[in-house]
């Protein structure tokens, strides 16, 4: 697994957040919202589907870090997530390392809107560092800056 030198700079102004409309979320997958063409609606997953997909996750990592080849580790979990029947199985089609923060956003009542973890895990991703975009209402960014919960050490 691949580590980035990214600076983790949370601050911002609440108040100046604006948020998509009920319409453009409603059409959101349609219309690809924030101009993600593979937009998902992932709004209101709960706190046990993100310990479910926590659990999912981890097991990923092992197998990823026992991986002699991550790129072709990549691949063939690409290929059983196209195969899964299960969403869980296929982490939502997210990117492995991004999906646990995907769905803790929306449990907290966030719009998740776009994701990469920057081929951390192999394969190849546009991104140079790994990232989960969203939409957060202003009372509850505040609560999320002060979070202790989702402080990054």
């Amino acid at each position: 697994m691949e580590t980035y030198a990214v600076e983790l700079v949370r601050n911002f102004p609440a108040a100046a957040l604006i948020n998509p409309s009920a319409e453009e979320l409603d059409n959101g997958e349609e219309d690809c919202l924030a101009g993600n063409l593979h937009y998902r609606d992932l709004r209101g997953f709960s706190w046990d589907d993100v310990a479910d997909v926590l659990q999912r996750e981890a097991a990923l990592f092992e197998r990823f870090a026992a991986a002699v080849d991550r790129d072709q580790e990549a691949e063939r979990f690409d290929e059983e997530r196209a195969d899964a029947l299960d969403e869980l199985d296929a982490i939502w089609d997210l990117d492995l390392g991004t999906a646990a923060a995907t769905l803790a956003l929306s449990a907290l009542g966030a719009v998740p809107v776009a994701s990469c973890n920057a081929g951390g895990f192999g394969g190849h991703h546009v991104a140079g560092f790994p990232y989960v975009a969203f939409y957060i209402g202003t009372a509850k960014a505040a609560g999320l800056m002060t979070s202790k919960a989702l402080a990054i050490t």
